[in-house]
């Protein structure tokens, strides 16, 4: 169903990509789910009658998925979709922006903004005792992502969920999109470690 419904024409490119539920939020409880799928809906909420009779200092009170059994959210896992062409053999939800630096930035400029959204749309964590450990950005090709994007999205999440001192933040990254300068940008941006896959050493092959 989705793959026939993503064939039809006047859908785009970045709009296939978050119809593949390109973001994923994955931690040691249970799945964050996207707002969309959140019931009730994540905003401010009124739990009692009672909370009517509040007087103006006293904060409204916040609906909030997590309980003892379901604490916050300490790993959150970033599917970040875009690749220069599809691989024979990948089955994952990706979008094609070729070679060109500027399609690639400007589909992960748009893609980033939804993100930072979904981010600040989901409930937020608790920064003090239970931040971030772990930071995932899978693929796709995460490093087709500018550094500046990537860091954008890194400070969202320390707002919504904190990142704990010695975070563990990986990126995958494949060796032709990058130089010296650019993964000297993606350790500021907060990278701490790199995933790179290889598919073969035959250099023919590789041609």
């Amino acid at each position: 169903m989705q793959e026939e419904h993503l064939k039809k024409p006047g859908v785009g490119k970045v709009q296939e990509a978050l119809r593949w539920r390109a973001t994923k939020m994955i931690w040691r409880s249970q799945p964050l789910r996207l707002p969309s799928q959140l019931l009730p809906p994540c905003r401010p909420r009124v739990l009692s009658t009672a909370s009517a009779a509040l007087t103006p200092d006293q904060p409204t009170p916040q609906w909030s998925p997590w309980t003892a059994a379901a604490p916050p959210p300490q790993a959150a896992y970033l599917h970040i979709p875009f690749c220069r062409r599809r691989c024979f053999y990948c089955d994952f939800p990706i979008v094609t922006v070729g070679d060109r630096e500027r399609t690639a930035d400007a589909a992960s400029e748009a893609y980033a903004e939804l993100l930072v959204r979904e981010i600040m749309a989901s409930p937020a964590g608790d920064a003090a005792r239970r931040p971030l450990t772990s930071v995932y950005f899978g693929g796709g090709t995460p490093s087709l992502m500018p550094p500046r994007l990537l860091a954008r999205i890194m400070r969202t999440l320390r707002e919504r969920y904190g990142l704990a001192r010695g975070l563990e933040c990986t990126l995958e990254m494949d060796p032709g999109t990058f130089d010296a300068e650019r993964l000297a940008a993606f350790l500021e941006a907060g990278v701490t470690r790199v995933s790179l896959g290889v598919q073969s050493f035959d250099q023919a092959l590789l041609g």
